[in-house]
């Protein structure tokens, strides 16, 4: 909502989400959370390869997930970085 105030100067009725890519780039089945999940449990495997992962979470709904799965397979450390 800022961001489109900011560029249009008014206030948007209604936010659209907007990305760009090719669809099989952009588009998971189950969505972000899923597409985090198993980044998160395939992760495991390279875990002596690298050493962090990351990712941006769009949805704050997905959070509560996303923390119960990093618990699940025991990550050693887990920062996060809110913007605004």
């Amino acid at each position: 909502m800022r961001k489109l105030k900011n560029l249009k100067g008014r206030q948007p009725k209604k936010v659209m989400l907007n990305f760009s890519g090719q669809n099989n780039e952009l588009w998971c089945k189950g969505g972000e959370a899923r597409f985090i999940k198993d980044l998160i449990f395939e992760s495991r495997h390279f875990a002596k390869q690298s050493q962090w992962f990351t990712t941006l979470v769009s949805k704050a709904s997905n959070l509560k997930g996303i923390y119960a799965d990093l618990k699940r397979v025991k990550a050693k450390e887990v920062k996060k970085q809110v913007v605004l």
